[in-house]
């Protein structure tokens, strides 16, 4: 083994370390909210009830995300994402939803928003979207404040 083999391997299993506690974490932190926000939409069928689906990334089923993997869905999981939505509330545009306008009081208004307009966003995204006459808004960034990378 070479003498920086050790450090390397160390070096490697912490980052590894703190990926698998970021990971537990965040489930940790989100399955209790998903509960929640699942019960809280369903009560919402009573009628007035509003929210905003934030997406960043789609990406393809057979792909791994790149980078931070929580600001990725595959196609599949968006799409069913879609199915649930539409089946238990009424997508609007954003600006009905944050305003109150309400189209069906017996169910939830729902906007989906894109930030940061990945290409996963406006092609993948946009096309089940469009299959299925939904409307989103895209948030995209036209340059970079300080003139370097994103992120």
């Amino acid at each position: 083994m070479s003498p920086g083999g050790s450090a390397t391997r160390t070096h490697v299993l912490g980052k590894r370390l703190r990926q698998v506690m970021r990971r537990l974490v965040k489930t940790m932190l989100e399955r209790p909210m998903l509960g929640v926000a699942r019960a809280s939409f369903l009560a919402g069928t009573q009628g007035g009830f509003r929210v905003v689906l934030s997406y960043h990334n789609v990406i393809p089923d057979d792909c791994a995300p790149v980078g931070e993997s929580s600001l990725h869905v595959s196609r599949t999981r968006f799409c069913s994402h879609l199915d649930a939505v539409q089946e238990f509330g009424v997508v609007s545009d954003l600006r009905s939803v944050l305003t109150g306008q309400v189209c069906d009081a017996r169910r939830p208004l729902v906007a989906i928003t894109f930030d940061d307009a990945y290409r996963g966003a406006v092609t993948i995204a946009a096309e089940e979207l469009a299959a299925r006459g939904l409307p989103a808004t895209f948030f995209v960034s036209t340059g970079f404040s300080d003139g370097g990378i994103m992120f």
